[in-house]
């Protein structure tokens, strides 16, 4: 450590970068673990669900961030690095000293990141709040034992970053960092022979394997498979490096020799330092991939759930009715005995807990099941929830249908008791002993009907009614539609509903549900953005030398300015490929389970977007640089004719 205190002292600009990404990802860090703290202590259980996912999500961003922000850090040193191992350094005290370094830096950036990652997790909070995901009465707790545990995994992180950036050059042969730093040889690492190549295919491995998730279990727990996937298979091609770049480079370099002398100095800039342009490429890719897979995952589940509805409730019109008691109020007497009026199937969305135990272990299942009062004959001329085994006619007292997603993953078959406990408030867990439903049906369509149905008979339902209504036989919609809005006028809070106007109401709540899941993407995706601006300034002014020598062999400015930008648009095609490459296997397999085609849903401006901006930021990043460096270059000349 007392080496590492002394390499910051004698160069410290050389940190300046470094310094930066740690701060934001201490930034990060600690608004994760703030508001981990503030739902543990609120007892609200969806918030402590979103805040432990955010919470390893922005961890794992963060290493990789840093890791690769460091990485260009390192690259400078390895000649430095080099000569100390040819001195008789060991490779486990270059590790230490880097890894050193990053930590003793992490603790400074701790103090600066601290107070930004709260004011986060105030606004994270404050949106959720108005989303009406968490009640406007918990209030953000900043603790002492969440800033401590942050800044302890800021500083873990930065010493496993430090460490990860610094393992080529300390295991590596001196005189082969010393020959690739002069260019006379490429990078050595290969996928079958570094620690990256074994680590990296491991990732592809189970990035690949939990794609196949959404085909086993078509519900929202296989959709978190896929974002699991797609983190997986975006870390596996970070972290294979050069193994993956090296042949996509050379296929995007090749037009630039049309470009003549800036289309071959970019070519030979990006081919000569692989590891600088993975460095450089890794928060864009983290940025496109995850986007591209959160985004779509969300989408995806929109439209199947849209899809299910519109298939499974049958119904003519549904009316929405203020708190009740569905098959036990006057209000439903009456809309029952309305004209034109065959079937009225009170509904409600009712919290259910299933007692669980996974590898050992208390794992409580919760569902938003759908309760229906009614006949079964009734219930099937207003729902179809698409019957796999079983029969909905069998829905009776003491019974209970589930979906195939949710059997499974309760590991159970038809005719098994089920215990389930009603949660009305949404506690943390079963209060009370859960009474035995036994299963009579399975069906497939549970995103948009819900995981389980139940008759109310057997569970209290003091909640926000919808009535499913069909119209009698020779009865016309229209007819049915007017008595409705009749019985609605004299009862204030009731709406009618016709079926387009509930599939549009399902979309919108969906799209609603998606946007709260994607507040932390845009967290992360706005830290990716600035760790993308900071790392590509870090690696263009390190090369202030090329500049100049450039210079002194004849290339004009204009020359070197275009080879920059072209360099840098090459980067971002090369991260863009590969962030589409991590994305595309989890989604067209979720596709193909929730909607029957590997093409997901979703709006195309979403990848135009994520490019356009790539391109604008990586433009402003290089060529800034690169154009300062020519000032500098231009006024030396002057001093010194």
């Amino acid at each position: 450590m007392h080496l590492a205190a002394q390499s910051l002292r004698s160069r410290p600009t050389a940190y300046v970068g470094a310094f930066v990404a740690l701060v934001l990802a201490a930034a990060l860090v600690t608004s994760s673990g703030v508001l981990l703290e503030t739902a543990l202590r609120s007892r609200e259980r969806l918030l402590l669900a979103m805040t432990t996912s955010f919470g390893g999500f922005a961890v794992l961003i963060a290493v990789v961030v840093v890791w690769g922000t460091l990485s260009v850090t390192v690259a400078a040193r390895r000649p430095e690095l080099a000569t100390l191992r040819a001195l008789g350094a060991r490779p486990r005290q270059v590790l230490g000293a880097v890894a050193g370094e990053a930590a003793l830096l992490a603790g400074l950036a701790v103090v600066v990141g601290t107070a930004p990652g709260i004011a986060v997790a105030r606004t994270l909070l404050g949106r959720l709040s108005r989303l009406e995901v968490v009640p406007v009465t918990v209030t953000l707790s900043a603790g002492l034992p969440s800033l401590a545990a942050a800044a302890a995994v800021t500083a873990a992180a930065a010493g496993l970053a430090g460490a990860a950036a610094a393992a080529g050059p300390a295991w590596g042969s001196p005189v082969a960092e010393m020959a690739e730093w002069v260019g006379t040889s490429g990078d050595r690492g290969s996928a079958g022979g570094s620690w990256r190549g074994r680590v990296g295919l491991v990732l592809l491995v189970l990035g690949g394997c939990t794609s196949l998730t959404p085909l086993v279990l078509r519900n929202e727990v296989g959709a978190a498979g896929t974002g699991s996937a797609g983190l997986l298979l975006v870390l596996g091609i970070v972290v294979l490096g050069p193994a993956v770049t090296r042949p996509l480079l050379a296929q995007l370099t090749r037009p630039l020799t049309l470009l003549r002398a800036s289309g071959f100095l970019a070519r030979e800039a990006a081919a000569g330092d692989l590891r600088r342009v993975g460095a450089v490429a890794t928060p864009m890719v983290l940025a496109v991939g995850l986007t591209l897979t959160m985004v779509h995952t969300q989408t995806v589940l929109a439209e199947a759930a849209t899809r299910q509805v519109e298939a499974g409730v049958v119904a003519d019109a549904v009316v929405a009715l203020p708190r009740g008691e569905p098959g036990g109020s006057a209000d439903l007497r009456e809309l029952a005995s309305l004209p034109g009026v065959a079937v009225a199937v009170p509904t409600a969305t009712l919290a259910l807990v299933v007692p669980h135990r996974l590898f050992g272990d208390d794992e409580p299942v919760h569902l938003a099941a759908r309760a229906v009062a009614g006949s079964p004959g009734d219930v099937a001329r207003v729902l179809d929830p698409g019957i796999v085994t079983g029969r909905i006619a069998d829905l009776s007292g003491g019974t209970i249908a589930l979906d195939v997603a949710t059997a499974r993953m309760l590991r159970v078959r038809l005719g098994d008791r089920v215990p389930v406990v009603p949660d009305p408030d949404g506690a943390s867990g079963p209060q009370a002993p859960p009474r035995q439903l036994r299963l009579v049906a399975t069906y497939d369509r549970g995103l948009g009907l819900g995981p389980a149905l139940v008759p109310v008979t057997d569970l209290s339902a003091g909640v926000d009614v919808s009535v499913l209504v069909a119209a009698g036989a020779g009865e016309s919609v229209a007819a049915l539609e007017r008595a409705l809005a009749s019985f609605a006028s004299g009862h204030p809070g009731a709406r009618v509903q016709d079926r387009s106007a509930l599939l549009r109401a399902t979309r919108v709540e969906a799209l609603q549900a998606a946007w709260v899941n994607l507040l932390g993407l845009a967290v992360v995706l706005l830290y990716l953005a600035i760790a993308v601006v900071n790392t590509l300034v870090i690696s263009t002014a390190g090369r202030r030398h090329e500049v100049l020598l450039l210079r002194l062999v004849g290339a004009t400015p204009h020359q070197v300015l275009a080879a920059s930008a072209v360099e840098a648009l090459v980067v971002v095609a090369l991260a863009v490929l590969l962030g589409v490459a991590a994305a595309a296997p989890p989604l067209a397999a979720l596709s193909q389970a929730l909607l029957g085609s590997p093409v997901p849903t979703g709006p195309s401006w979403v990848l135009t977007g994520l490019v356009l901006g790539a391109v604008v930021l990586a433009l402003a990043a290089t060529t800034l640089p690169t154009w300062r460096s020519l000032s500098v270059e231009q006024r030396w000349g002057r001093l010194h004719p």
